[in-house]
């Protein structure tokens, strides 16, 4: 995932938290991680399957198939979209001092150059709500992968814009994990719950 300069023509949205889309947006976070939907099944210690008969969801894989490790999973069927399509990133926009400014970093929303003013008694808009033109981070998807969130590497902690604080070391140390692991794992529960983590 990079930052794109130009007009694509096919854009797909993606959703982020102020903090991930500012490391986008920095260029410090440079690969993002979603839950599939349907959640591929175990069947036995070799084979896995993938049940998706009857959904409909604009964030399914939506098809059926099985196979025998996780990361054959073609990463065709991703909602998002494939190698060289491109993301326009939803991020949540605040009120501040009569005018519409990105929640990470209080920058000015702009229209073609023209400050947005603040919409009276609206004081937020959710990321899900944002409109296409107040977006100001494109990207162009460069790999698509299918991984189990616990097999993350230290390299792509760091690309998921991970900084590591001095007491992540010392709970890394506890848990016999990276410090790096340690704070993906922190941002990751802390937005899927940590549920989303089990083993």
């Amino acid at each position: 995932m990079k930052p794109y300069h130009s007009m694509p023509i096919l854009l797909r949205s993606i959703l982020m938290t102020p903090a991930n889309a500012q490391k986008c947006h920095d260029g410090t976070k440079t690969q993002t991680r979603r839950i599939i939907k349907p959640q591929p099944i175990l069947v036995n210690d070799l084979t896995w399957t993938w049940p998706c008969d009857g959904i409909k969801s604009k964030a399914s894989w939506g098809k059926n198939l099985t196979c025998k490790t996780i990361s054959l999973i073609p990463a065709e069927h991703c909602p998002f979209g494939i190698v060289g399509e491109h993301l326009w990133i939803r991020e949540k926009i605040i009120t501040q001092d009569d005018v519409m400014v990105y929640a990470a970093d209080r920058s000015v929303v702009q229209q073609d150059g023209v400050v947005w003013p603040s919409l009276g008694e609206c004081r937020t808009i959710p990321s899900i709500h944002m409109p296409r033109w107040a977006c100001r981070t494109l990207l162009e998807i460069t790999a698509v992968r299918v991984q189990r969130v616990q097999d993350i590497s230290d390299e792509d902690c760091y690309a998921e814009g991970v900084v590591v604080k001095p007491d992540a070391a010392i709970a890394a140390r506890i848990a016999e994990d990276t410090p790096a692991r340690m704070e993906f794992w922190a941002l990751w529960t802390s937005i899927h719950g940590p549920e989303s983590w089990v083993e």
